[in-house]
């Protein structure tokens, strides 16, 4: 390991990084063993397969807002999922303004390989721990997720304008 100065190991900081830094590093290398290299946005992917089980649309733009991403980013992500036969788009015959967002079959199939990798990370992540330790981490985690929204929004009269996508995307 690295020369790091006395007691930054030590600090919740640092572990948190290192946790971060680690379950990057399983998703990588998992997603590598598992030939999902083409699939950079899994989440998109997820969220396509769960509102056609539902029977529901997604617009580009609720993409955006959904995974709280910008428009320009979004669309890079789609471009990728299409080119390799993930998802389709087409203009929403009722607004020519919104384009829907489908998962293609090959989609499907992807994301369900990826759910199960996403859980086998955890379950490794998780390995050793009891359900009461479950249930301390998970809101020791809400509670520092709820301090740093609280400061997202300080100064700002709009939190939620922060992370939103642009209202005149030409690709919502």
């Amino acid at each position: 390991m690295e020369d790091i100065p006395f007691g930054r190991r030590e600090r919740p900081e640092w572990a948190f990084h290192n946790l971060m830094r680690a379950h990057s590093l399983a998703h990588c290398s998992l997603s590598e063993q598992l030939g999902l290299r083409d699939v950079g946005s899994p989440m998109i992917l997820f969220i396509l397969d769960d509102a056609r089980r539902s029977g529901r649309e997604c617009t580009q733009k609720g993409l955006c807002e959904t995974l709280r991403l910008s428009a320009s980013t979004v669309t890079a992500a789609m471009k990728s999922l299409e080119r390799h036969g993930y998802v389709s788009r087409r203009t929403d015959e009722r607004d020519m303004r919104r384009n829907i967002v489908e998962i293609t079959p090959a989609g499907h199939k992807i994301a369900l390989v990826c759910r199960r990798a996403f859980a086998d990370i955890d379950e490794a992540m998780y390995r050793g721990f009891s359900e009461a330790e479950r249930r301390q981490i998970t809101g020791l985690f809400a509670r520092m997720a709820d301090n740093l929204l609280t400061l997202s929004r300080e100064g700002n009269s709009e939190p939620e304008e922060v992370c939103r996508c642009s209202e005149n995307s030409s690709n919502s």
